[in-house]
């Protein structure tokens, strides 16, 4: 057994192999990156060469060829002294399957809405760090199942993650740097058996069969008997996405809904256990995604999962997760059969051991179902995480009937094509359509300044105690009264929409007939603008009230050309010349109401 230090591109450190070695073990996982670790004495002349980050990588005879046993990332270096004073290092980290960690895949979309593919293990392939890749001889480069998928930055290794789950597929570390996705009919009878004793002598040949010297099981029924599943995709409150209107062709599930929402049912398990889950997977952003996501889930707890932790020996060769073996072993307690196996079971784990005897395997994990078991404290606390990740990571939509459209990572645009929020690369936010709001500047009465025929100021009762007075500028019947304001521009205004004038007043006290003419004369000008240039321009409002007492809001009909930081110069007054309302013309203040459109400079 030789173990070569190398680093991330292969190449090897040193003049040479360390060949002292004592084993080398690797733990291969389902659907998820294994461990490797190693022993070799301290005084080794090559031990300087194991630093963390490096990669240790296995070698030796299988069969009559030398060949690679495993490799990982060297992540821990312990040293052990015994009792006559030798040192031994401990070396162990991640199996290569880790680097899939160091790239991601961007913003990758597995097929389109409403037309699912069948390319996800490819698609992601493409964002493999260099020199990894699918095997394609022993495994495959596409799904069985269509899926629509949206990534949102997700590791490779993430992201395959998150495929498995969608289609009940797996996936396992092939030889090197090669990925094996293997599709649900690859999970095959490895043609072992496990058994827990036997006369040696009847299986002293027989390489199809080995012994359990120890197990452990552990039955997990927290998340079984699910017959009903409440699920939600992407969104927040009306606007998340639900089951309405997804196929379910799966025999013996249907789509449902009541008060609560829509929900995935399998009726025979439901009608047995009646147990139901509400599951939020923020990363979904469609209907029959979800479906597919929520019935993988549920499928694989309509019963109790059983797992169980062997110990073996007499495994001469490697088995790999993925495969199936056949189990038997039986413990009686006090006449109680406690443990009674006789099953074929899915490898979800398993350890390789490599030292002077040779390649073997020495242990696995063996599960009921083709899936890891959960218990509720591991199943909560990953269900919170992974639900806080993909709502970070994925764009999630407001509230219905506010905003909708795409939304992309470079300037954001959110909306339809005609009324939307715009946000640029330097973040400033701009309006377009309905999503423009509106905004006033008001100028009060007492701020407005009086011509040399002022209106008087005067106060008017408010209610009907009189007790509470307002402030107006009453505006005669008989002579023009003068009022002389001015407004500016503020810079969130849109300049494509002409601003509108208001005026906020009512009838004097003791009106009883007569139309009132309000005149407002403007000029328009810069904030560096010659004062002594332009022609003003004049509006008007025709109104005659209903009553004496009401409060009327009047807009003047023709609109104001004004654009961001520039300033409107205004005249306002009463027309007496043009209007016979037979009483005072009460001003509570007056108003410029304009659109805007922007956040930022």
């Amino acid at each position: 057994m030789l173990v070569d230090i190398e680093n991330s591109a292969g190449t090897r450190y040193g003049d040479g192999p360390i060949i002292t070695a004592q084993s080398f073990e690797q733990v291969n996982r389902l659907d998820q990156a294994g461990t490797v670790r190693f022993s070799m004495p301290a005084s080794d002349a090559r031990a300087a060469l194991v630093q963390g980050k490096r990669r240790a990588r296995c070698r030796g005879m299988l069969g009559s060829a030398m060949a690679d046993l495993g490799a990982g990332i060297i992540d821990s270096i312990a040293v052990n002294v015994d009792n006559q004073g030798g040192a031994t290092l401990a070396v162990s980290g991640d199996n290569l399957m880790r680097e899939l960690t160091y790239t991601h895949v961007g913003a990758l979309e597995i097929g389109l809405e409403g037309a699912p593919a069948t390319t996800g293990p490819a698609d992601i392939e493409a964002f493999f760090p260099s020199g990894w890749s699918l095997d394609t001889v022993t495994g495959h480069n596409d799904t069985v199942k269509a899926i629509h998928q949206l990534f949102e930055g997700e590791t490779c290794l993430a992201a395959l993650v998150k495929l498995a789950e969608l289609t009940g597929e797996h996936f396992r570390l092939g030889s090197g740097r090669k990925i094996v996705w293997m599709h649900a009919a690859d999970l095959a009878d490895s043609g072992i058996r496990a058994i827990q004793s036997a006369d040696p002598d009847s299986i002293a040949n027989n390489a199809d069969v080995c012994l359990i010297t120890n197990l452990e099981e552990v039955q997990d029924t927290y998340d079984s008997y699910i017959g009903r599943v409440y699920a939600y995709g992407v969104g927040n409150g009306d606007s998340r996405i639900d089951l309405e209107g997804a196929a379910m062709g799966y025999a013996g599930y249907t789509i449902g809904s009541d008060s609560r929402g829509y929900y995935l049912e399998h009726t025979a398990t439901w009608s047995a256990y009646g147990i139901e889950r509400y599951m939020t997977i923020k990363d979904i952003n469609d209907a029959d995604t979800l479906a597919e996501a929520v019935y993988e889930w549920m499928r694989r707890r309509l019963a109790a999962q059983k797992s169980y932790k062997l110990t073996v020996t007499k495994l001469d060769r490697q088995l790999s997760p993925g495969e199936m073996i056949r189990a038997v072993y039986h413990r009686f307690v006090d006449g109680y059969h406690a443990i009674n196996i006789n099953a074929l079971l899915y490898i979800l784990e398993t350890t390789v051991r490599v030292d002077a005897g040779g390649i073997r395997t020495v242990a696995m994990q063996v599960s009921t179902a083709d899936a890891w078991p959960e218990n509720d404290e591991a199943g909560a606390l990953y269900g919170s995480l992974a639900t806080a990740q993909a709502s970070y990571t994925h764009a999630q939509p407001v509230p219905a009937g506010e905003v909708s459209g795409p939304i992309t990572v470079e300037s954001a645009h959110i909306g339809d094509g005609t009324n939307y929020t715009g946000v640029a690369t330097n973040g400033e936010i701009t309006l377009h359509g309905t999503a423009r709001v509106k905004r006033e500047i008001v100028v009060d009465e007492v701020i407005g300044v009086a011509g040399a025929a002022a209106p008087t100021s005067a106060l008017r009762a408010i209610g009907a105690s009189g007790g509470v007075m307002e402030s107006v500028r009453q505006f005669s019947a008989a002579a023009q009264n003068d009022l002389y304001v001015r407004f500016h521009a503020p810079t969130d205004l849109d300049d494509s929409v002409n601003v509108t004038f208001h005026l906020m007043w009512l009838p004097g006290s003791a009106w009883t007939a007569g139309n009132y003419l309000w005149k407002l004369e403007y000029l328009v000008k810069a904030k560096t603008a010659a004062s002594n240039t332009g022609t003003p321009t004049t509006i008007s409002a025709d109104v005659t009230p209903a009553n004496a007492t009401d409060y009327i809001e009047t807009e003047f009909a023709t609109a104001v050309d004004l654009n961001a930081d520039q300033v409107l110069v205004c005249h306002f007054y009463r027309d007496v010349a043009g209007d016979n309302g037979d009483d005072t013309g009460d001003v509570r203040f007056l108003e410029i109401e304009y659109t805007c459109n922007k956040l930022g400079e």
